[in-house]
């Protein structure tokens, strides 16, 4: 089928094309479908071949045409007013040209579409590797989409989106979650103990976590039976991190390649990506695996934590939380049948390994140990009396002037502050099919876990509301 249209000067910003709005009903159920054959054009001496394709999915990678810029995903800034903002976490060549345009889809007539140009909003150059993390967005006016109520998808192009566009990518719409925190946890790669695992989520979710966010690459098996069994409860979101270079080869992270700078570069924009997508959260708090955000009495829960700090700081955008070390070898409860309540003597690492707690309506840019607060908002230090952020892992030797080598140390301290969570966690481990997630060999877990006198009372779980 040939179709001619209109010649739109691409140089002049924005060239729409508007025909028909579908049944949005329909419209919303489509838009599930990443993998449903679609068209796209390729121009010829003005003339419009219409072709079939598919949809491109998220975090797998567009390379825009003749750009060293590869596109990971397309998520609405639902904060963003009046204009409709689209943000494309993204890596990008350093030297390379950075103009390409943005074509807004409002159905699925990818025949008609808003062209509009990208601007780089975002590149991290804390230090040079083959791709940096970065961010690009797209605007348009709501009087461009007046029609529609929302971009549906997003395809891009190098000089005009009537030449060769790319697979078109869905847009992802945040949903606003009131009264909750999500967590991120960058990238999960390699192995990841699945019994330390289990203890991690079990404890977020006990203190009040709505979602955690992960994306992974390469994992091992063990580890993966893990994640699948929270995903399917709903507590976690998996994203496979799936970045491909210009060969189309796919990154595969291992313990030996995955703190290199470019892994770095990756972790970052990964982060970067959970911003925008867990926008919708009243807070999002960025940590790994083996740090506990532990509150302290009177508190119960993150939540009531949250709830303290803003009401005490209305003009916050976020909240720094200064951890303490805990390393692998100054376990001191040995008796104990879970892994991190071994732990009680630490040490203070400040600056060092700093995180924040945030909200997204009122923060510019977070990365891992970094936010930059929008206009009117500023950032809080947490009261260490209100939470204690606990780190279980040794000292890098980058880390001068902290002596972890021995328990003599002046600066060693006492934190008991996760032990009055025992009872209650060893109560939610035992609803867990244990034998199914952890491995025989993993120092009979389930076992112990099962066969311990504590957290068996039924009161448990009311009982820390009035912990004082």
């Amino acid at each position: 089928m040939v179709i001619y249209l209109l010649w739109t000067n691409p140089a002049s910003g924005i060239a729409s094309r508007h025909r028909r709005h579908k049944d949005s009903k329909a419209d919303h159920q489509n838009s599930h479908s990443q993998q449903r054959n679609s068209i796209s054009l390729e121009i010829d001496d003005g003339v419009v071949h219409v072709r079939d394709q598919q949809y491109a999915s998220h975090w797998k990678g567009v390379w825009v045409p003749n750009r060293s810029i590869q596109v990971m995903s397309v998520i609405e800034d639902i904060h963003h007013e009046p204009e409709t903002k689209i943000v494309l976490p993204a890596f990008l060549k350093h030297s390379s040209n950075r103009q390409f345009y943005c074509c807004f889809h409002l159905n699925d007539d990818l025949r008609e579409f808003v062209q509009v140009p990208a601007r780089l909003d975002y590149i991290d150059l804390r230090y040079l590797a083959e791709l940096q993390a970065a961010a690009f967005e797209c605007r348009v006016k709501l009087s461009e989409i007046k029609d529609a109520h929302r971009i549906k998808y997003v395809s891009f192009a190098s000089e005009s989106c009537l030449h060769s566009p790319t697979l078109p990518m869905t847009v992802t719409t945040p949903e606003r979650r009131k009264f909750e925190f999500a967590v991120c946890t960058k990238v999960a790669y390699d192995y990841l103990d699945p019994a330390k695992l289990l203890e991690w989520f079990t404890f977020m979710e006990l203190m009040g976590a709505s979602k955690i966010l992960t994306f992974y690459n390469n994992v091992q098996n063990a580890t993966m039976t893990v994640l699948k069994y929270f995903e399917k409860t709903g507590l976690l979101e998996l994203i496979e991190f799936n970045p491909r270079n210009r060969d189309g080869v796919s990154v595969k992270y291992t313990a030996q390649n995955g703190q290199t700078r470019q892994a770095q570069h990756d972790k970052t924009l990964a982060v970067r990506d959970c911003q925008y997508r867990l926008a919708g959260y009243d807070f999002v708090m960025t940590i790994d695996f083996d740090e506990f955000p532990v509150p302290l009495r009177p508190f119960g829960s993150i939540n009531w934590v949250l709830e303290t700090l803003m009401r005490n700081n209305t003009d916050a955008a976020a909240f720094l939380l200064q951890p303490v070390l805990l390393p692998p070898d100054w376990r001191s409860h040995k008796d104990q049948t879970l892994y991190h309540w071994q732990y009680t003597r630490g040490v203070t690492i400040r600056p060092y390994c700093n995180k924040w707690v945030y909200a997204p309506a009122h923060t510019w840019m977070a990365s891992t140990h970094n936010v930059i607060p929008k206009e009117g908002y500023r950032t809080y230090d947490t009261p260490k009396e209100y939470l204690h952020l606990l780190h279980f892992r040794a000292c890098k030797p980058e880390w001068y002037n902290l002596n972890c080598s021995s328990l003599s140390q002046k600066q060693a301290l006492n934190d008991d502050s996760l032990q009055r969570f025992a009872d209650r966690m060893l109560n939610k481990l035992r609803k867990l099919p244990l034998e199914e997630l952890v491995p025989l060999a993993s120092s009979g877990f389930a076992s112990l876990v099962r066969k311990d006198p504590r957290g068996r009372s039924k009161s448990l779980d009311t009982s820390l509301l009035f912990d004082t």
